[in-house]
């Protein structure tokens, strides 16, 4: 008995150490990337209006941010350039992740933000796999979880400093928590989601009907427990900022050409006819998810998760804006399309498995712009609308 403590022991502190030393590497490598590459920094505005906010009391929707993130970047090291000129545009609620961040200087808040984005990214991978109920190998979950983290979305997601990874993670963790019937974890988990809402809206609205229709009251009321505490507490600290960033997107959208949908870009293979291909793309597949999501509401366990995991697809088709770092959203769908294949196949199922894990990930690189790797927009519709699609298809067939 007095062995087997020892030697529990003995592996949980090797893990801890482990642990460290993976951080510390994790950040010198970072600090070393940042350095000498140029790339798109989506955090320096927000870590700047929180800066300003928490210390000098400036209101974080001034458009006197953008000149503040200029300057900080102006006076770094790091290779890093401001990818817009339009002020602070997210709910208050998104810029509490970045609090934490902003009480420290920028290039330390970085390096630790590159840190919280990479393990994002890895838990994306490890809660997609759990998610789709694919029974890997040990080494079959690391080849899937590098494959989420190293190919090209992934590494430009997590340098540029995106918000979206932790949102997905957020997502996936709340619904792996929901099929572990855990409804008042899941329910807070969906409500640290609503600061990304273009994101996670329409799963919102589905689970949300969902857990009406199945009685699942622990989600709802930790669902909106949580999102009116979080709601309280950025009005009391900022009464005026609902008013504050509608004037914001005012200002700054004042029409509907921001919006584009991974749809549009697959439409956009046809440019002749671009125009109808889309509204025929977006009408059939809305009345498609609509139709299958009715029938999801009395279905066994495993349809459940087939259909849940079609919602994430749909979430990212219709997402108003296409994006390479949106693409974390169809990762449970593409293992699903892997458990398929193991169970159906076997050996050869989990060899087709790996090789299309290595292909994508060899082949987000030679796809990738070669002159501006993480700089400026990343225009590549085969991997923001093509593959999507593709995935669509192969799900039709794992049902």
């Amino acid at each position: 008995m007095k062995k087997r403590y020892r030697r529990v022991y003995a592996k949980q502190y090797l893990t801890v150490i482990a642990a460290i030393v993976g951080v510390v590497l994790a950040g010198l490598i970072s600090m070393l990337v940042m350095d000498r590459v140029t790339f798109d920094d989506h955090f320096v505005l927000p870590w700047a209006a929180g800066r300003a906010w928490l210390l000098q009391g400036t209101n974080p929707y001034s458009g006197t941010m953008v000149q503040e993130a200029r300057s900080v970047l102006a006076g770094s090291s790091y290779q890093g350039n401001l990818p817009s000129a339009t002020p602070f545009a997210e709910p208050l609620l998104s810029l509490f992740l970045y609090l934490p961040f902003s009480l420290l200087p920028y290039e330390i808040a970085r390096v630790i933000w590159m840190i919280v984005l990479a393990v994002s990214v890895g838990l994306i991978g490890h809660f997609s796999l759990k998610f789709s109920g694919w029974e890997t190998r040990w080494y079959e979950k690391v080849l899937a979880i590098v494959f989420v983290i190293g190919w090209f979305p992934g590494v430009r997601s997590i340098l540029t400093g995106q918000l979206s990874p932790l949102v997905v993670m957020l997502l996936a963790a709340g619904f792996v928590s929901v099929f572990q019937e855990k409804d008042t974890t899941a329910g807070f988990l969906f409500a640290l989601t609503f600061s990304s809402v273009t994101t996670s809206a329409l799963i919102l609205v589905f689970l949300l009907v969902w857990a009406i229709v199945r009685r699942r009251g622990a989600v709802l009321k930790a669902y909106f427990a949580g999102l009116a505490f979080l709601l309280i507490i950025s009005l009391l600290l900022l009464p005026s900022w609902p008013l504050d960033w509608l004037r914001v997107l005012l200002e700054n959208y004042q029409n509907l050409d921001w919006v584009h949908t991974p749809l549009m870009d697959l439409a956009g293979l046809l440019p002749g006819i671009q125009r109808y291909v889309s509204i025929a793309l977006h009408a059939s597949l809305a009345i498609y998810f609509v139709v299958t999501w009715i029938r999801v509401l009395g279905s066994a366990e495993r349809e459940f998760t087939w259909k849940v995991i079609l919602l994430f697809l749909a979430a990212y088709l219709f997402h108003v804006q296409s994006s390479l770092y949106q693409l974390f959203l169809v990762m449970p769908a593409l293992f699903y399309i892997f458990r398929y294949w193991s169970e159906r196949w076997r050996g050869v199922g989990r060899v087709m498995a790996g090789s299309v894990i290595v292909l994508l990930g060899v082949g987000s690189w030679l796809l990738a712009p070669p002159g501006a790797l993480f700089a400026g927009e990343a225009d590549l519709p085969l991997m923001t609308a093509g593959l999507p699609f593709v995935i669509l298809i192969l799900m039709t067939f794992t049902r």
